[in-house]
C-alpha cells in the first residue's frame, strides 16, 4: 500500500482571492503526484485571533491522518509541478522547507512545508502551536519554527535580522531544500518550482504577479 499523501492550503477572508488564482495549480501538482487536497470549510482556529494560526491548527489536524503533509500557502503558486517535493525530504528527516538568503538575513520560511505525519511530524507541530509568547508578533508561527530549530531573530528591527544560532533536535531533523521550492521575488530560483508572492507587496500586486506566474 502506497503512502498517504495530503496536499494542504485554505484562503481565509481576502485570502480567497489568492486560492482563486493559485488553486488550479496545486490540483494539477496533486494529480500527477498522488496527493489528496484539503481546504478547510471554515476557520480552524477560531479561538487565535491572527490567521497564520489557523494553518497551524488545520496541519496539527491533518497529520494523524497521513504519510506526507504538503502545505502551500494560498499566495504561492506551483509553476512547475513536474517534481514531487517529497522527493526533496530524505527519510532520516521530518521538515523540509526553505531557508532564504537576502539582507544579510537566513530565514527559514514556512511558507511551503513537506512533513512526514510520524510521531515526529505530530509533535513538532503540537510544539509550535504551543508557542504562545508569539500570538500577537509579527512573524507568529514562523517566530515559533524558528526558535524550536534554535535561530536568533530580533522582530523590532528593521530590517529583523535572523540567523542560525543553536543546533536544536529539530534543527537536526529538518532538511533545507533549495530556493526553487519556495521563490521570493527577494530570493528567486533560476528555475522556480513555487513562486510565492508575501505581504512584501500590495495586495493587487500580488494578485498579478501570480496571475503572470501561471499565465
Amino acid at each position: 500500500m502506497g503512502e498517504r499523501k495530503i496536499l494542504a492550503t485554505m484562503g481565509l477572508g481576502s485570502h480567497a482571492a489568492f486560492l482563486d488564482v493559485t488553486l488550479p495549480s496545486f490540483q494539477r501538482f496533486a494529480e500527477l503526484h498522488g496527493y489528496e487536497v484539503r481546504i478547510p470549510e471554515g476557520d480552524p482556529a477560531p479561538e487565535r485571533r491572527h490567521k497564520h494560526w489557523a494553518k497551524i491548527a488545520f496541519m496539527n489536524e491533518l497529520l494523524p491522518q497521513c504519510d506526507l503533509l504538503f502545505w502551500i500557502d494560498s499566495d504561492a503558486a506551483i509553476v512547475d509541478p513536474s517534481v514531487d517535493i517529497a522527493d526533496a525530504l530524505p527519510r532520516s528527516k521530518v521538515l523540509g522547507l526553505v531557508e532564504h538568503h537576502y539582507l544579510g538575513q537566513s530565514v527559514p520560511n514556512t511558507g511551503v512545508m513537506i512533513v512526514r505525519g510520524d510521531r515526529r511530524g505530530r509533535r513538532f507541530f503540537q510544539e509550535v502551536w504551543g508557542h504562545t509568547e508569539f500570538l500577537e508578533t509579527r512573524w507568529h508561527d514562523n517566530a515559533a519554527v524558528l526558535t524550536m530549530l534554535g535561530y536568533s531573530f530580533d522582530m523590532d528591527a528593521n530590517p529583523p535580522p535572523c540567523g542560525p544560532g543553536r543546533t536544536t533536535r529539530w534543527l537536526r531533523r529538518t532538511q533545507f531544500l533549495g530556493n526553487e521550492w519556495n521563490s521570493l521575488p527577494e530570493d528567486m530560483a533560476g528555475s522556480p518550482r513555487i513562486l510565492h508572492v508575501t505581504g512584501t507587496y500590495a495586495f493587487d500586486d500580488r494578485l498579478e504577479r501570480l496571475r503572470a506566474a501561471l499565465a
